[in-house]
């Protein structure tokens, strides 16, 4: 027979089971779930005390998985303080700002006909947005690193930047190689989708956003501030795998994936440390979905769902294509973790 769950069961349920941690952590749930049922029945039996010692180990518990991250002891976010003044140095050194304008243009106008411009975020703002459960995403990235990148920049006004002669005394811009189907204005013609839940060219079905959709949102910011995967390789565990089976992993743990242009922010940052991230290996841009992309050849009129961006960091710079999201001899994918 069954029996309804008692008030102390729901309220223990909706405090210890419902937030984004026990959700996205098995080490989480397996603490939870292991002292779940004694604190029902010490609970329904009014055994306040013994209840108490109970949630005080458990909180233990996991302080200790995420000692670096608890509310106590929110000490993850000042490691990123030098690596965001780092990021606003490379920008500057690709010329994206300068120490008179830290603001960049934006696609297009706005709905009364302005130019679009947009201000890099302050530290202060950044440091804000870090919660505890942003955090403990964080936690689970391998050797996270922050990214400020300047999404509501046009696509082509963004490559150009990035492979003129740059601002510091080598003046070796990168070199970037763009596939035959990849399309430098498919942001300004809404062809290119983030945030897409599965790859569908329906919008009523992919469940993500174009650039133009995005910067048209009320309070739009025109960047982004990411905390990605910060190895020289992709998490080994993503190698192999396609770009639909990452992107339904990546949703259910709580990860968003990496953008084209999040991807040129990490590889300006490699060059600068004359370092190369996915070197040799093409990695899937997970966020960089293009609807309008067909695998078959043109004459061909098979419908086609769209392709996933990828880039490869070869001994002669970055090149970046479209593939079939079902590939699966790719060279993994990045996580992030949208702060800002």
């Amino acid at each position: 027979m069954y029996m309804s769950p008692s008030p102390i069961e729901i309220q223990l349920d909706l405090a210890l089971r419902q937030s984004p941690a026990y959700r996205d952590d098995k080490r989480v749930r397996e603490a939870v779930d292991e002292v779940f049922p004694s604190l029902v029945k010490l609970g329904e039996a009014g055994e306040s005390q013994p209840l108490l010692d109970v949630l005080h180990h458990l909180q233990r518990r996991l302080e200790k998985l995420y000692g670096e991250i608890s509310p106590e002891k929110n000490s993850v976010p000042r490691q990123f303080k030098a690596q965001f003044n780092q990021r606003l140095q490379e920008l500057a050194a690709f010329n994206f700002i300068d120490a008179n304008d830290d603001r960049i243009k934006g696609l297009g106008k706005d709905f009364q006909g302005k130019e679009r411009w947009y201000k890099v975020p302050s530290w202060k703002q950044i440091r804000a947005a870090f919660t505890p459960e942003k955090l403990q995403r964080i936690a689970q990235l391998e050797d996270p690193i922050l990214l400020l990148v300047p999404e509501g920049m046009p696509l082509a006004d963004f490559i150009e930047k990035m492979t003129l002669p740059m601002n510091t005394p080598k003046k070796e811009s990168l070199i970037v190689r763009i596939g035959d189907r990849v399309k430098v204005d498919m942001d300004a013609k809404g062809t290119c989708i983030a945030g897409a839940t599965r790859y569908d060219p329906d919008p009523l079905k992919h469940g993500g956003t174009t650039k133009i959709d995005r910067l048209n949102a009320p309070g739009a910011s025109g960047w982004q501030v990411l905390v990605v995967d910060g190895r020289k390789s992709s998490p080994q565990w993503t190698c192999e795998k396609s770009a639909d089976d990452l992107l339904k992993e990546f949703r259910s743990q709580g990860f968003g994936g990496m953008s084209l242009e999040a991807n040129f922010i990490l590889q300006m940052h490699g060059k600068l440390l004359d370092e190369r991230f996915n070197p040799g290996g093409v990695a899937w841009l997970l966020e960089s979905y293009v609807t309008n992309f067909t695998s078959s050849p043109p004459d061909n009129d098979t419908p086609s769902r769209g392709g996933v961006v990828c880039a490869a960091h070869t001994a002669v710079g970055l090149y970046v294509s479209v593939k079939d999201p079902s590939e699966q001899s790719f060279y993994g994918a990045r996580r992030s973790v949208r702060v800002l």
